[in-house]
């Protein structure tokens, strides 16, 4: 596994033995993120950019995409970053393929919901601004999108949800469902289930006095975890 530490790399085995420092890397090193073969660790560095590293450390730390500060890897080893959102430019949605070439993918993706590839990393889930766009304490209002990584035709998926994650057969995401309700000034959540063409939206989790920030899969789909912070957020 690998973590940031002080602002450097560091990888160590799962039993918390081994620890070296990946000092290629350098210092400021934020949200490390393994390749799916193992090779490289893809992070973001403190004052922006994404940069790549090999794991055995013998070159420095590639700057793949300056001022960028979201990234994930697809199964098929290629990465996608999030561009940041400037005034008057939206943010984009980018593809590295592996010859290296720099597709868009889509534009006015949220940089704070990394984006998620689906298990045959064919399609990226990805946060998009509705256009009556609100915000709710640091929670937004937006809209679930998908995009084809090789022909790069997008479609909504569902509106009103955040936090999309993949089923491991690729046949579903659960999503984070968010509505408010004025009495109390609560802010309502639920974790949904949606089919991977936005239908069969139905809801498994509703909310008690908490705020969803993600889900995850268990490997067999018969399960999910969900992380939630617990308290009543007052709606502004």
């Amino acid at each position: 596994m690998t973590h940031a530490y002080g602002g450097s790399l560091h990888i160590v085995n799962a039993d918390g033995s081994g620890a070296t420092t990946v000092r290629a890397a350098g210092d400021g090193v934020l949200t490390p993120d393994w390749s799916p073969d193992g090779r490289r660790i893809a992070f973001h560095r403190s004052g922006g950019g994404i940069y790549v590293v090999d794991v055995d450390g013998r070159s420095p730390a590639t700057l793949v995409e300056p001022g960028a500060y979201g990234q994930t890897w697809t199964t098929d080893g290629r990465l996608v970053v999030i561009t940041p959102e400037l005034v008057g430019v939206q943010s984009s949605l980018l593809i590295f393929d592996h010859d290296g070439t720099r597709r868009v993918l889509a534009r006015g993706a949220r940089g704070e919901v990394q984006p998620t590839p689906s298990p045959n990393g064919r399609l990226v889930a990805y946060i998009s601004w509705s256009p009556d766009s609100r915000r709710l304490a640091f929670f937004s209002y937006g809209e679930i999108w998908i995009v084809d990584v090789v022909g790069g035709s997008s479609r909504q998926l569902i509106p009103g949800a955040d936090y999309p994650t993949w089923s491991p057969d690729g046949r579903r995401l659960a999503v984070v469902d968010e509505q408010e309700t004025r009495p109390g000034g609560r802010l309502q959540m639920s974790v949904q289930i949606v089919g991977a063409d936005g239908s069969d939206r139905h809801t498994v989790l509703h909310s008690g006095d908490f705020v969803a920030l993600g889900t995850a899969w268990s490997p067999a789909a018969r399960h999910i975890a969900v992380k939630i912070v617990t308290g009543v957020l007052p709606v502004f």
